[in-house]
């Protein structure tokens, strides 16, 4: 427990403590359940210990789910979490995730050949590939609990839905990180098949629904197992947070973590 105490990190903080982004390990909640015990495993009791303010204060505008590990955005009082919350709703705050796929780049070109696909470029002899994908979103209607929320649709550029993105084959992202010095020889010998995918969004409902999303266009982002939650969880980590700062008007917050790629190459076989 006190090593994961300790991967709890709060990356930003903002005036008068009112504002932070923390980081928040897999497995971990953001917050106690309203009217029930606190929690020891979650984010707003690690926060409130070292901030030495009380938990109860603390609001998440910006959340993530128990099975998800990245940045969180969290308030200390009511004017700003409504101000947060609305730079948010206002599609104001730029989220990126990055993550591991079993998809290349050119099967991604191929099997996504019917959207709206703007490349903004293809470098490194077919290494690198990024730009922005149109689609549109519609709520599915459920008729059981293990029916998509969400269907895809093709549409053309002008379409109200988009992701920015950034396909990085895994070979070549490793060998310009650091971790690549822990990476096991076996693991870089298979490291064709797989990609690192970045995705920018800045939607609401495009981040809610964003496993879905990648999951209707062909994406597969890969799985680790997890020995907390004793369930496959999704190779991504929501990497790095740019959002208008809340008084300083000219300047954008911008929170960063790395991507945790010595991890994860021991998963993939």
């Amino acid at each position: 427990m006190a090593n994961i105490f300790d991967e709890i990190r709060i990356i930003f903080r903002g005036p008068s403590e009112r504002l932070f982004v923390a980081y928040k390990p897999l497995g971990w909640h953001v917050c106690s359940p309203s009217g029930k015990a606190k929690l020891q495993d979650s984010l707003s009791s690690v926060v409130a210990s070292k901030l030495r303010i009380s938990e109860d204060s603390i609001k998440f505008p910006s959340k993530l789910r128990i099975n998800q590990k990245g940045l969180v955005i969290g308030t200390t009082d009511d004017p700003m979490y409504s101000q947060i919350s609305k730079l948010i709703a206002d599609c104001q705050c730029k989220k990126t995730y990055t993550c591991i796929t079993s998809l290349g780049l050119k099967d991604f070109l191929s099997k996504n050949n019917n959207l709206s696909i703007t490349l903004d470029n293809f470098t490194h002899s077919n290494s690198v590939l990024s730009g922005k994908i149109n689609f549109n979103l519609e709520k599915y209607q459920k008729t059981s609990q293990i029916d998509p929320d969400v269907t895809v649709h093709p549409l053309p550029s002008t379409s109200p839905f988009s992701l920015n993105f950034r396909l990085t084959s895994l070979s070549n992202y490793v060998s310009n990180s650091e971790s690549s010095i822990n990476s096991l020889p076996d693991t870089l010998a298979s490291s064709s098949r797989y990609s690192v995918m970045e995705v920018e969004t800045s939607h609401k409902f495009v981040d809610k629904h964003l496993h879905q999303i990648l999951d209707n266009l062909g994406i597969k982002v890969m799985n680790e197992y997890n020995k907390i939650l004793n369930e496959y969880c999704k190779m991504m980590q929501l990497s790095k947070i740019k959002i208008p700062h809340p008084i300083l008007k000219d300047r954008i917050i911008t929170s960063e973590v790395d991507f945790p790629m010595g991890n994860w190459l021991h998963e993939l076989k």
